[in-house]
């Protein structure tokens, strides 16, 4: 099976506020190697690192507005790597812009890197090693070569390896599952009103005229949603 991965490395912000932003927290249990969707690792050189495996969390993770509010005043790298589709890219920001961009995309070639920015010293090596590896074996070949080169320069700038042991510490997700109900309800009590109101006026009107085959569904919804309103009403939790 393929893997995906995605983290993040950062440096000049505290622990507790990478992982706030992020909506993750640790679970206070460790192991030598990633054991958990979402974990996290000690790199060298002060790089704290948070990553997920696989596609669930893969959106928070590459959320270019996240990262830039991560990198003020701080230094973030972001690596992600996809071995179903052959797509790889790492970047680096600080002070909430990036710096630099590499990615290779195996669908445009086996050659293919795009990168754009000012980039790290480390790249030109990583890159011209691969070209030549991949040139060795023809674009045909089934080793990808250039897939690897923005993980390595990521590595590279963090000191930090996911497949290398390590002390890996788990994370749980607090990022809450879906839409929270808003805690103030006084909307409920002027939406029955109105809605009742609604409901009585169209079955009178109705009436009169002598249609109230077509005045009933408008009627039946209006009490409807009176119905839930004062539901809610009656539901509001009390102050204490």
């Amino acid at each position: 099976m393929g893997v995906t991965q995605v983290w993040l490395g950062i440096r000049g912000r505290s622990t507790d506020d990478f992982h706030s932003l992020l909506q993750v927290a640790p679970q206070g249990v460790r192991s030598d190697l990633p054991e958990t969707d979402l974990w996290a690792n000690g790199a060298p050189d002060d790089w704290h690192v948070v990553g997920a495996d696989g596609w669930k969390h893969v959106d928070r993770f590459v959320d270019d507005k996240l990262v830039s509010e991560l990198s003020k005043g701080a230094r973030v790298v972001r690596c992600f790597v996809d071995e179903h589709s052959m797509q790889s890219e790492a970047s680096e920001w600080a002070d909430g812009k990036v710096l630099w961009t590499v990615r290779h995309d195996s669908a445009q070639g086996a050659s293919h890197l795009d990168a754009t920015g000012e980039l790290p010293p480390e790249f030109e090596t990583l890159r011209d090693t691969a070209l030549e590896v991949q040139k060795a074996d023809g674009d045909d070949a089934d080793v990808d070569h250039l897939f690897g080169v923005p993980q390595e320069l990521a590595e590279a700038r963090t000191g930090f390896q996911s497949d290398v042991e390590g002390t890996f510490e788990a994370l749980r997700d607090t990022k809450p599952s879906g839409p929270q109900m808003p805690a103030d309800r006084s909307w409920s009590l002027p939406v029955a009103a109105a809605s009742l109101l609604v409901g009585l006026t169209t079955l009178i009107a109705s009436a009169v005229i002598g249609r109230i085959d077509v005045a009933w569904p408008i009627a039946f919804l209006s009490f409807l949603v009176a119905i839930v309103a004062i539901f809610r009403t009656l539901s509001r939790p009390r102050r204490h």
